[in-house]
């Protein structure tokens, strides 16, 4: 009898093994970073980011009327004609398998007077027919290939996103993308998906020189001096320092180093 009411059991919790498994590969691709160390993945050399002058990264698109976090579309237009070249842009997933604007679903839900959904995701033509604060249009991330198209010297960066193929599919200009990822997986897997310019959100030195990664994503909190972070500015690596909300509160320190800062207004 006992065999009878444990089987259904084992099942259950086999199933559920199964897919915590599957979901947290399919998150933080530690599948990429075996096959790479067992050299059934090779990499191309790390192309170097020419940031020339340019100090800021609109921050979710930049603020717009004094409101973060709308990713919207007049943020972007926005941001643009306040001469940001680097603009962020936060994905989430559609209940339909797109990729919109939103650096929470739950807060995105709120913003266009759909709060009762919580953490359901909207479908792209809801997206589309939603407004942020009754105003905003949200983006698709196929929009955004339109509004790299119209300003050519545009650099999307990009949070959140995970499925690095449907990103190409649905922006096919990785050459002017940077992908933020937080594990090695991940990082093998957006530059063997085809992304030159993947910016690692990790403070383990030992992987970025092992990999020659140029690009991290740094915290505002941090040093500037720190003896490796400075080596690896010092040597043509890039950081993307998050934290600060507004230009003004950067200290010199962080300003003179090899670095983009994400900020919600100028």
């Amino acid at each position: 009898m006992k065999r009878f009411v444990y089987r259904p059991l084992y099942i259950v919790l086999s199933i559920i093994a199964i897919i915590a498994i599957w979901a947290s590969c399919h998150t933080y691709k530690w599948h990429y970073e075996w096959l790479y160390k067992f050299g059934l993945i090779e990499l191309p050399p790390t192309a170097v980011l020419s940031i020339g002058n340019e100090k800021f990264i609109a921050h979710a698109g930049g603020g717009i009327d004094g409101i973060m976090y709308t990713n919207s579309n007049e943020a972007f237009i926005q941001a643009i004609e306040d001469g940001y070249r680097f603009i962020e842009f936060d994905l989430r997933m559609t209940l339909d398998g797109h990729y919109f604007g939103a650096h929470k679903i739950d807060g995105f839900n709120e913003m266009t007077g759909h709060s009762s959904r919580w953490l359901l995701p909207p479908t792209a033509s809801q997206v589309k027919e939603r407004r942020l604060y009754d105003k905003y249009p949200p983006l698709l991330l196929s929009d955004i290939d339109e509004i790299l198209d119209e300003h050519p010297d545009m650099i999307l960066v990009v949070d959140k996103g995970e499925d690095y193929h449907k990103m190409i599919a649905e922006c096919p200009l990785p050459n002017r993308m940077i992908i933020e990822v937080s594990t090695v997986g991940q990082y093998i897997a957006a530059r063997h998906a085809g992304f030159p310019y993947v910016a690692f959100n990790n403070r383990d030195f030992d992987s970025i020189d092992e990999l020659g990664i140029k690009l991290i994503v740094a915290k505002s909190w941090w040093n500037p001096n720190d003896a490796d972070l400075k080596q690896f500015m010092d040597n043509g690596g890039v950081a993307l320092v998050a934290g600060f909300d507004y230009a003004k509160d950067i200290p010199e320190d962080w300003l003179k180093a090899n670095a983009l800062f994400y900020v919600d207004f100028k």
